[in-house]
This record gives C-alpha cells, structure tokens and sequence, in this order.
C-alpha cells in the first residue's frame, strides 16, 4: 500500500547500490546535464557514535562519523562548487553570479563536534560551511533541550513516567522503550503552546533532573571564542533563534524577540552580518507568520528542513530547501540523492 506513489525507502537503498557499483552517480554528476539548481545539505553532528545503546543522548541527531563525513566533503568538492549563503543573498541581489552547481553544507543548533571533528575537516579540505546556532545555549555548559529531554529518559529509573499537564505517559525499561518514549515526547512537546511546552520541561527537569544531574559532556554546545575563530577560518554563520522553541507556537513578541536577539547577538560576536535564519524543529516548522517574522526582523533567506533542492529559476527564498544527512545515510545513497534528488530527496 502507497508503493507506487513513492519507492519504499528499503527499495531505494537498493537501488543506490546497484546504482553505486555500476558508477552511475558520479558519472551522471560529471557527464550529463543538469538543471541549474542550488543544494543545499542539512547536517547536525558529526562524530563516531560507538555503541548506540550507551550514548545517553538522542542517536538521531549524529549525521555523520568523521570518516564519512571526510568521504562526503570530498565527493561534494569533486562534483559541485561549494558557496555559502553570502554569495546566494550577493545573487539575489543581483551584485553576484553563481559559480556552476553551486552547494552549500549547513548545520543546525551548534553542537561542540561541529567544532571539535566538522571543523578540522572542513578546514583540511577548503570547504566553506554554514552553522546555524541557538545563541542562548552558545558557551552556557549545558545542552539543549531537546537532547536534554532524550538525556533525562535514558538515564531515568525504570517504571511509569506521567506528564499529566501534557496528558503523556510512558513506560521506562529498555534502551528501546527509552527511545521510543523520547520520540513520543518531543513531538507532543512539538504540538503544544509554548507555554505548556516550558512548564512540561521544568516538570520533568524537577521530577528526573536530580537523579541524573546537569551533565552535558556527550553533547555539549560550541562557545564563542570557537565561533569566532571558525568565522576567522571562513565559517558562516546563521541564526536559528535564540532557545530553539516551536516558532509557530510562539506570540508575535516572543518571535520577534527570538529573531531579532540571535541576529544581534551574532553579528555583535563575529563582526559579520546575519542575513540568514533556519527555522529550528524541523517538519511544520513555519507559517505565514514566522515567514513574515524572518523578512521583517531583516533576514533576507530562510532556511527549511522540507527536503529537496531549489531551482535557479525562481525558488522561494524564504523556504528553501535540504537534503538530509542522516547517520544511516550510506555511501551509495549520498551519491544517489546528490546525483538524483528527484528520486532519492
């Protein structure tokens, strides 16, 4: 049921092999014509996972390992020109041309492996990159909240978790039910008015957070002496507001202030403009309003997690689009959602 409105994704990873063993990826990216279109890759960590059932935090947030991530950046440096988003608004704008197959490499919130393992390699290879952070959380010693979330039920005691502000509850046992139990709460929390989502936070931080302390060293946030030398190296950097709320679920002052704070707070650290937002949470991540937000607080691109590329022709530039780097993205694939997002985006 649904197959033949869209390949099942097992079937694609299939495909992506026998694609990758006959080389057709990287030959149709350097010998058949393509659109003229901007990609745009979405990554969040990068760092060697090792063994998923002893990482205490949220294992979906790792894009990469660093010898993938090493792998990708150069099959991206072989195969399309590498910008950042100065030269898309330079364009816009009409002050720039774009070089051809132009790609820009982007990461959300600003995890300290961004610094410690994306950075070096990005440096090594002269791949420019944009890091889209949460400035409430740069340098504060703790992690976010969403993480801090999967933290808090992974290292919590086994039994029944009840939110009743939230009408959530859960059973405690295994890594998996741990999990599961964390994906259930993140997108209830995801659902509900701001306001219930900061009250269901403090309660579970009273009710879990003394039995697991504050610690932060598996996911831990960049601080601004490493952001700056970063822009010192070529490093963009955009907002992605100031504490990672739901921006849909926000009052017009409260997104106002979450957009405008991170803009200055950056440009004030780096002394370098903030032209760029990413809207933080991923799917549902925008409306009208937060669109009309992002152009009023004086962003001139905003940034999506809807998957896809964007044509040169005409796309919006207040909803562009990612291909998603996953953890489980293998190689073949990489090659195949690059060379085919029509097929494999």
């Amino acid at each position: 049921a649904g197959e033949t409105a869209e390949m099942l994704p097992g079937k694609k990873e299939m495909l992506a092999r026998v694609l990758s063993y006959v080389r057709l990826p990287a030959a149709r990216l350097r010998l058949a014509p393509r659109p003229a279109r901007l990609t745009v890759l979405a990554y969040h960590r990068v760092f060697d996972l090792g063994d998923e059932a002893e990482f205490p935090y949220d294992p979906e947030l790792v894009s990469a390992t660093p010898a993938d991530f090493s792998w990708q950046m150069e099959f991206v440096c072989r195969h399309f020109n590498l910008i950042t988003f100065e030269t898309l608004v330079a364009y816009q704008e009409g002050r720039s041309r774009l070089p051809k197959f132009p790609a820009i490499v982007t990461f959300d919130d600003g995890h300290l492996d961004n610094y410690e393992v994306a950075f070096p390699i990005l440096k090594q290879l002269g791949v420019p990159a944009t890091i889209f952070l949460s400035t409430g959380y740069v340098g504060c010693g703790g992690t976010f909240w969403f993480d801090r979330v999967a933290h808090l039920l992974y290292r919590a005691r086994e039994g029944t978790l009840e939110i009743g502000d939230i009408d959530f509850s859960a059973e405690l046992r295994d890594v998996a039910s741990r999990r599961q139990a964390a994906e259930r709460l993140l997108g209830t929390l995801k659902r509900v008015r701001n306001e219930e989502r900061l009250v269901a936070l403090g309660k579970l931080e009273q009710f879990l957070g003394s039995k697991t302390g504050p610690d932060a060293t598996g996911s831990a946030v960049v601080n601004w002496d490493q952001v700056r030398e970063m822009s010192r190296a070529g490093i963009e950097f955009g907002s992605h507001s100031v504490t990672h709320p739901i921006l849909t679920a926000l009052p017009d002052e409260t997104l106002d202030r979450e957009l405008r704070e991170s803009k200055q707070t950056i440009e004030l650290q780096t002394g370098k403009p903030c032209d760029v937002f990413a809207y933080p949470v991923g799917s549902g991540a925008f409306d009208t309003r937060v669109l009309e937000a992002t152009r009023r607080c004086g962003y001139k691109l905003g940034i999506s997690y809807a998957s896809g590329t964007n044509p040169l022709g005409g796309f919006d530039a207040y909803a562009i689009r990612r291909l998603h780097v996953e953890r489980y993205t293998t190689r073949a694939y990489f090659q195949s959602v690059l060379a085919m997002p029509g097929v494999f985006g």
